[in-house]
Order: structure tokens, then C-alpha cells, then sequence
């Protein structure tokens, strides 16, 4: 039977990324195993803030528009606010984007002679 505990999710990456070291260093050596875990954990922790960071918007939002008075008012906001999230989700997708990229960047690094020595 699998137990739950109440870990703080920074707890829980933290833990999942001291494992993935483990396992990745005994199949693919030390600097490539180094270089990913440490790459997809910045990454699982932009994404973390990036779901809290939603949530506590979107809460936001829906008290913006509780206080609406007129149907003319709500469309204003909703049409406000979809700009905004758009903007903000536009531009979480670029830093996502250049973290994996890093990632990426950094994994072959350690792949080619050159990152090897």
C-alpha cells in the first residue's frame, strides 16, 4: 500500500531529483546525469511557479469580474483579462521554451569531447 505524505512540492522535486541523480549518473556518467537533472529541475520549478502563479490570477480575475456592474463592464474585463493571460502565457511559453533549450544545449555539451574534459 502506497502511503501519502505531506510534502511541500519544492520537497518533492527535491527528492525526485536526488533519485534521478542516482540513476542517471550509473547509466550515463556523472556530468550528462549532472547537467539534466539539474536543467529539468529549474524547469519542474518554473513550471511550479508558473501553476501557482496561474492559480493566484485566475482568483483574481474572478473577483475583477464579481465586481462588475453592467454586461458592458463584464465583457470590458473578460476581454481585459484574456489579453493579460494571454501576454502572460505567451511569454511563460518563450522562458520554457529557452529553459529546454538549455537543457538540450547543455546535455550535448556534455556529450562532445570538448565538454568531456
Amino acid at each position: 500500500m502506497i502511503q501519502k505524505t505531506a510534502k511541500s512540492p519544492e520537497k518533492l522535486v527535491e527528492k525526485m531529483a536526488g533519485i534521478a541523480v542516482e540513476r542517471a549518473t550509473e547509466m550515463a556518467g556523472p556530468d550528462l546525469a549532472a547537467a539534466m537533472v539539474n536543467g529539468w529541475t529549474e524547469l519542474n520549478s518554473h513550471l511550479l511557479s508558473l501553476a501557482q502563479t496561474s492559480l493566484r490570477n485566475n482568483l483574481e480575475a474572478a473577483e475583477e469580474l464579481r465586481q462588475c456592474h453592467s454586461p458592458q463592464e463584464l465583457m470590458d474585463t473578460q476581454l481585459r483579462l484574456a489579453r493579460k493571460n494571454y501576454e502572460y502565457y505567451l511569454d511563460e511559453a518563450r522562458q520554457i521554451g529557452s529553459l529546454m533549450a538549455q537543457v538540450s544545449n547543455d546535455a550535448v555539451q556534455c556529450l562532445t569531447p570538448e565538454g568531456r574534459g
